[in-house]
């Protein structure tokens, strides 16, 4: 358990944990960022327009060698401190991904919602789903309704807004922040 809930990463040895978060946050190549990593930090901004260069993909990255080092050092609580932290960060990442699918695969977006954009929201989505249901039954259920490929339902048929609004009520719940989600900007797209 981690902050009350259950680690997402349970059932993996702690310093497998550490490995996999580095491999989910930087790929195959840790010095150069992919050109997906490199678009998406393009177009994050925080609300007052500041561009965000990815300062979460730093914070785990620099959890990561820290947790390491406690593991070296056989200090486990703070091991599984760092590897909580992380996976709260990471959720934060999936977070920024179901918020950028749900714009393009919405029919009323410059995208068109087309299908390869809807995939792309419901792995998002269906990555996050189980924290989002922590929190509360009603937003995953709004969530899954607007994202899931198998629904009988149009792609963000709510309407972006109506679902990035429900999300961002549950921010605090999931122990993250408008700050650390940022946003996207419609000229960066």
């Amino acid at each position: 358990m981690i902050g009350g809930r259950p680690a997402l990463l349970d059932p993996i040895a702690p310093s497998t944990r550490l490995s996999l978060c580095f491999c989910l946050c930087h790929g195959k190549n840790a010095v150069r960022p992919s050109a997906e990593e490199v678009r998406h930090r393009r177009d994050l901004r925080r609300r007052d327009g500041v561009t965000e260069t990815a300062a979460i993909n730093d914070d785990v990255l620099e959890l990561i060698v820290a947790g390491s080092g406690y593991l070296l050092e056989g200090k486990c609580a703070e091991a599984e401190d760092a590897q909580g932290r992380i996976v709260q960060l990471m959720a934060v990442l999936l977070l920024q991904g179901t918020l950028r699918y749900l714009y393009r695969a919405d029919p009323a977006s410059d995208y068109d919602g087309d299908a390869k954009h809807w995939a792309e929201l419901w792995a998002f989505a269906a990555a996050i789903l189980p924290l989002i249901d922590e929190c509360s039954a009603d937003v995953a259920h709004t969530v899954r309704s607007n994202s899931d490929i198998d629904s009988e339902h149009a792609p963000v048929s709510a309407g972006l807004v109506a679902v990035k609004k429900e999300l961002e009520s549950i921010y605090s719940c999931l122990g993250m922040t408008c700050d650390q989600v940022v946003g996207l900007l419609a000229g960066d797209m």
